[in-house]
């Protein structure tokens, strides 16, 4: 009886711990343009969270403004949950001005209030390790702290450089605290097919770290890093990468994996890695999507609306 008793008690802990054994990082998308939830083929998959980049000074921007306005109410349609990484001005003469801790605490309160609800969850700054010093992000980081308590705010995005991991123990340092969570753009990674940079900025930081922008790129302008090759092709095979294998690095610090981007849109020359093509249609990679939300076969037939709007669209800066 009590060696019955014993395995019956054994296999209901296995039974506990099984789906904790297969938990795998919840997905979401990036993308600037409200279109993305408007579409049936990202409502099919049933994604509650995606990402969006904001001007620091969006609210004296009308243009960036509306769009962002738009992308708030389409997330909140579509019962999505925003990521909100800050991100340098779109006004001109404005791109290389530094606002300061007072300026980022107000705005990310009055963000607040025009968004209801939607603000929780807050990135200091968009790949702060290519040209903004650590010290002056981590006043940024203390700042929304500050302006929004009880949200998660990420201590950065940083871009899968060299100087990722010594970049962000420089911003705990100034900060003098450990940031909850870090934000990666793993595409050196992703499109090289290695876990080089993502190990090693995992061991460079402390909490969970979200790969923010990631996925396979079909092309891009910069030549700063020569990815493994082009194509949709190579973006699937780089997303499937991605999915099966960045993201099981550490399962139990990579939480999130935000896919950079939805779609891309008709007149992007710098970058494209959209899952939608220009023409509307959808591309290879969307399959892995699928896959991995379990749903390989769930392809929906060929529609030519919506096509994706221009609208603002930060571009990656990275490799």
């Amino acid at each position: 009886m009590r060696f019955r008793l014993a395995a019956l008690l054994a296999l209901l802990v296995l039974g506990a711990l099984a789906p904790a054994a297969q938990a795998k990082p919840l997905l979401g998308f990036a993308d600037q343009k409200p279109s993305m939830f408007s579409d049936p083929r990202f409502l099919d998959l049933g994604l509650k969270h995606a990402r969006v980049n904001v001007p620091w000074d969006v609210l004296q921007e009308p243009t960036t403004l509306a769009n962002l306005d738009a992308w708030m109410i389409g997330a909140t349609i579509a019962r999505v949950t925003p990521l909100l990484t800050i991100d340098r001005s779109r006004r001109a003469g404005m791109q290389s001005r530094n606002p300061t801790a007072g300026t980022i605490y107000a705005q990310v309160r009055k963000w607040r209030q025009r968004w209801p609800g939607q603000v929780t969850q807050v990135s200091s700054w968009n790949e702060g390790n290519i040209n903004k010093r650590p010290e002056l992000v981590a006043q940024w980081y203390r700042a929304i702290l500050r302006a929004c308590p009880g949200c998660l705010v990420m201590g950065a995005d940083v871009v899968d450089r060299g100087n990722a991991g010594s970049w962000a123990r420089r911003l705990v340092k100034a900060a003098r605290r450990e940031p909850k969570a870090w934000g990666l753009h793993n595409y050196i990674d992703a499109n090289t097919f290695t876990t080089k940079n993502t190990t090693a900025f995992l061991k460079a930081v402390k909490g969970e770290v979200w790969l923010t922008e990631t996925g396979g790129v079909l092309s891009r302008k910069s030549s700063f890093v020569k990815f493994k090759g082009k194509g949709p092709s190579h973006a699937s095979r780089a997303t499937s990468y991605t999915l099966k294998t960045l993201a099981k690095v550490d399962t139990r610090r990579i939480k999130r994996i935000y896919l950079y981007s939805w779609s891309t849109a008709p007149n992007d020359k710098t970058w494209d890695s959209g899952v939608i093509g220009p023409d509307g249609r959808e591309r290879p990679a969307l399959r892995q999507v699928r896959c991995y939300l379990g749903a390989c076969g769930a392809k929906r037939p060929y529609v030519p609306l919506p096509v994706p709007a221009a609208g603002d669209d930060a571009q990656p800066t990275g490799p």
